[in-house]
């Protein structure tokens, strides 16, 4: 049997060519001699050399799954049709001199091909026959054309496989890349969302603390009748820090703050630190004028030594340092500066007429003079970060909590609150003044204010005592 594809004389039972392996089970006798043959696309199978249609995914004779790159449609043989009759001398057909099979790069699958209308041809046109055929038998070794095919063969399916190697591992890393990304996103949006539970269960809890009962007449008496065991001139002020209700008696009068208007000192120097007209980290060099006496640790400083205004305004809140507060006033535009700073700030019934030990001011009727509730008011924004800023007003209470001095108003509070305060303290006029807040972990804040002048210091901060543990009985020891 002649083989349509390359002209080579095969047994007559074959099945396939053994010089090109096309498919011979296709081939039809036509009434002309002609082979017609299926026009679908076919591949061969890389294992047991079977044709199959290219629709076939696994081969249908051992199996193998189809190669995705070595599928190629068999050549279409076109029917020629001749309007005379055959001439009696043939001339001797083309036959394709066949070469060693160079190896082939794999191609991708195509569709399967419409076949295409026979052309009518001219009547010199030569007829190729299957007896022509025969007499122009390649004389190709049968070795070296298997030797080629195989090779062919194993490059297209080496070339095949390599190719769907090299995309299935693309797919695996992009996948496991995918994945890891994926995971790494939930990861993220699990942690956001802890994160924004944790803060939405805080804020519900700040807010489940400002729920206490706050009875104004009742923290009004009751603090009315812990200052009249004394006969200074006192004022208080008390206030839960998440509402607008307070109780206070002579709250709005003015008295001698003493070291208390430090409190609007470190007000005013963070804000003007937001404003970017005051250097927190800027260094400041000590002198011998600017020492004065009375509380503080920066007098007993060598001359020179150089301190940074965060440090400065610390000594001045936790040591009540006198000589820090002057330092500051300067650094602020000195005392008509501050002045209009404080009242700016919303404090206008506070007043700092002169710098912390001028005894020539005092003389002069000039001195520092602040309200119970002007002090309360000041705490309450500083706890709600509503003064300055979230980051100073949190940097001001840091300050706040390192006091030393608890003798006044936290003396006989328990252990387990937290207490923020500044003292003010001057006996050449009797003052003792204390301004705290006291907070419970689970129960919220409570600001409490007195200050009290023209007395005795003893008997001053034993009410004081009595006072602040009043105020904490009143508020966090109620039966809700």
């Amino acid at each position: 049997m002649i083989c349509p594809n390359c002209g080579f004389k095969n047994k007559a039972n074959a099945d396939f060519c053994a010089n090109c392996g096309y498919n011979l089970k296709n081939l039809t006798e036509l009434t002309d001699n002609e082979p017609k043959v299926k026009t679908e696309p076919t591949w061969f199978c890389p294992n047991c050399g079977h044709q199959n249609s290219v629709k076939n995914v696994f081969c249908e004779e051992c199996g193998t799954r189809r190669p995705e790159q070595v599928a190629t449609p068999n050549p279409l043989p076109v029917k020629k049709e001749v309007s005379q009759p055959e001439p009696k001398q043939e001339p001797e057909p083309t036959i394709p001199v066949e070469s060693e099979p160079e190896p082939v790069a794999p191609v991708v699958p195509v569709a399967p091909l419409e076949p295409k209308a026979a052309e009518p041809v001219a009547e010199s046109t030569p007829k190729v026959t299957r007896s022509s055929i025969q007499q122009q038998e390649p004389k190709k070794s049968k070795k070296g054309l298997w030797i080629g095919l195989i090779v062919v063969l194993l490059l297209a399916a080496g070339g095949g496989g390599g190719w769907y190697y090299l995309n299935a591992q693309t797919a695996n890393q992009k996948e496991a890349a995918a994945l890891k990304s994926s995971k790494a996103k939930a990861k993220k949006d699990a942690a956001k969302e802890k994160k924004s539970s944790s803060k939405s269960k805080s804020e519900t809890k700040k807010e489940e603390e400002s729920v206490l009962p706050f009875d104004v007449a009742e923290f009004t008496d009751d603090g009315q009748e812990v200052i009249d065991t004394i006969t200074a001139k006192t004022a208080f002020y008390v206030a839960p820090t998440k509402e607008k209700k307070f109780a206070e008696v002579n709250g709005t009068v003015k008295q001698r703050s003493a070291s208390s208007i430090k409190l609007f000192v470190l007000a005013v120097a963070y804000s003007e630190a937001k404003k970017g007209s005051f250097n927190l980290n800027g260094e400041h060099t000590l002198t011998a004028a600017e020492k004065v006496a009375g509380t503080g640790t920066i007098q007993t400083m060598p001359n020179g030594s150089k301190i940074k205004n965060s440090e400065i305004l610390e000594h001045m809140i936790v040591d009540s340092d006198n000589t820090a507060a002057n330092i500051i006033i300067e650094e602020l535009g000195g005392l008509t500066a501050v002045n209009d700073k404080i009242h700016a700030l919303g404090f206008v019934d506070t007043t700092l007429g002169r710098k912390m030990m001028d005894t020539a001011a005092q003389k002069a009727g000039k001195d520092n003079y602040t309200t119970a509730k002007d002090m309360g008011v000041a705490l309450t924004k500083i706890y709600n970060k509503k003064m300055v800023s979230k980051t100073s007003d949190h940097a001001m209470l840091d300050i706040l909590q390192k006091n030393h001095n608890h003798t006044k108003l936290p003396a006989d509070l328990p252990a387990v609150v937290n207490i923020y305060n500044k003292t003010g303290e001057y006996s050449d006029f009797g003052v003792e003044n204390d301004a705290v807040i006291i907070e419970s972990e689970d129960k919220g804040a409570l600001v409490v204010v007195v200050l009290s002048q023209d007395g005795q210091s003893g008997e001053q901060k034993e009410m004081m005592n009595e006072f602040g543990l009043t105020m904490y009985d009143d508020y966090f020891e109620q039966v809700v």
